[in-house]
């Protein structure tokens, strides 16, 4: 290959972090970028209160929640440890970059949900100097099942239902957000958030398969919630960070 425009061709040793193909050309890409993250900054900046119906920054007004381990042996911050796994991608072209996988179980109206939209909002505050940081994508598996049981043949036969799903909820009526996610997710830049893999209904065990199968082999950076009746998951996370909510963490109120 040759890499800046050279003369000189450059060997690179082909890795799943270095080479896909190519949906967007890197202008196209960094303006995308500015748009999403300029959109993820304003949707996530908030949550609504279940009770009030009132808006509560997401910074200054939702209480951190602490992350236990699953041996019991501890616990961390969780917005803390949850950024961790969308630290930029420094070793992409060498391919030693280790594949985080993070799954969070805990009874429902526990905090997963708020906790994903920190993350985002938190990953959407970088400057992407060289385009290599994190692009946080979330689907919530209620909705993807739900794409699932309205468009069966779409999803006939494929392995890849993350891009299914962004195909028929974006290319008609978002193209640039749907190339940039694809650029994003193809070329391993994506940390994908799948939030609530126990609201799977009558697809649950595909989309489980589909996450300790497909997504394992292809070495994309995951955060997955569920609640603790998860079948499988737990085995493809044993070498990362299997954690349960551990409760309210006194801070900003």
């Amino acid at each position: 290959v040759r890499l800046g425009g050279g003369d000189e061709p450059v060997q690179l040793m082909a890795n799943p972090f270095n080479i896909c193909r190519r949906l967007l050309p890197i202008g196209e890409y960094a303006g995308a970028l500015r748009k999403y993250r300029t959109f993820a900054l304003t949707r996530f900046s908030f949550i609504t209160d279940a009770l009030t119906g009132a808006r509560l920054d997401i910074e200054d007004q939702c209480v951190p929640v602490k992350l236990a381990s699953a041996d019991g042996t501890g616990s961390t911050c969780g917005y803390a440890s949850l950024m961790k796994a969308a630290e930029p991608l420094v070793a992409r072209g060498r391919g030693f970059r280790d594949v985080r996988r993070i799954l969070i179980t805990a009874d429902a109206a526990s905090g997963k949900t708020v906790m994903m939209r920190q993350v985002i909002h938190g990953c959407s505050k970088w400057k992407h100097r060289d385009f290599n940081d994190a692009v946080p994508i979330l689907i919530l598996i209620i909705d993807l099942q739900r794409s699932i049981a309205k468009h069966p043949q779409e999803y006939q036969g494929e392995q890849d239902l993350v891009a299914v799903y962004l195909r028929l909820n974006l290319k008609d009526s978002d193209s640039s957000r749907y190339l940039l996610l694809m650029q994003a997710y193809d070329s391993r830049r994506a940390l994908l958030l799948l939030d609530g893999v126990d609201e799977g209904g009558d697809a649950k065990s595909r989309i489980e398969d589909f996450i300790t199968g497909f997504l394992v082999h292809q070495r994309v950076q995951l955060i997955v919630t569920s609640r603790p009746e998860v079948r499988c998951l737990p085995d493809v996370f044993a070498r990362s960070h299997v954690g349960a909510l551990a409760g309210l963490h006194c801070g900003k109120v």
